[in-house]
């Protein structure tokens, strides 16, 4: 009877094993592991714990992240690589370059207020400065400001903004927008004022001063 009681449970493991092939596991583990980050912070993140919410085994996370660094350096470069496909989408948004640095720092912003831990891990410095960092993180960290460089180079081209040095110009708005979505994150901008004019339209008019700071 204790044989027979023992394949059940052992066949019980290997159904929810079945159920995670091919890479499905990995997705798993960074979706579950975005959703905590979200909600706890880095501190609330443990391998254990994921691998217990997913209902598989406290090794299985371990293959696909052997340290909670690598989750945490998996999570930031899903975060500048979303970065840098909404960058591309608002270079194709838009032929003029004024509409398509408008939509690139609005679009900045939507994706900062969506996910702001994520947001304070990509940025915070820590983990760029780790002497294991993959060669990955800064790679997509930089794909994602050539997207916006691209934008503010283009419109030089077309005589639509300043000539000014093209990066310094870039790093200006970068500074901009990430500033608004840092204090709009820490809840910052007076409730007041946001309450009476909405953050839609303090974007828009933070936006607007950028481009009239820009355009010849």
């Amino acid at each position: 009877m204790e044989k027979k009681g023992a394949s059940k449970k052992k066949t019980g493991k290997k159904q929810i094993s079945d159920s995670y092939h091919h890479g499905d596991l990995k997705k798993a583990i960074l979706t579950k592991s975005e959703e905590i980050l979200e909600q706890f912070g880095i501190e609330g993140l443990s391998l254990r714990d994921i691998a217990a919410d997913l209902g598989v085994s406290h090794a299985a996370p371990y293959r696909h992240f052997p340290r909670k660094a690598d989750l945490l350096f998996t999570l930031a470069i899903r975060g500048f690589s979303d970065l840098a496909e909404e960058m591309r989408l608002a270079w194709e948004s838009s032929e003029d370059p004024i509409e398509r640095l408008r939509s690139a720092g609005t679009r900045y912003v939507q994706l900062a207020l969506a996910h702001p831990r994520r947001t304070e891990l990509m940025f915070g410095g820590t983990l760029a400065c780790e002497p294991d960092a993959p060669e990955e993180l800064s790679t997509v960290g930089r794909e994602a400001f050539i997207g916006l460089f691209r934008i503010i180079e283009d419109g030089q081209q077309k005589g639509v903004f300043r000539e000014e040095d093209p990066y310094g110009l870039s790093f200006t708005l970068w500074s901009i927008v990430h500033g608004f979505a840092v204090l709009t994150n820490g809840k910052q901008i007076p409730p007041d004022i946001l309450q009476a004019r909405g953050m839609e339209t303090i974007l828009n008019s933070t936006l607007a001063s950028v481009v009239r700071g820009i355009v010849r």
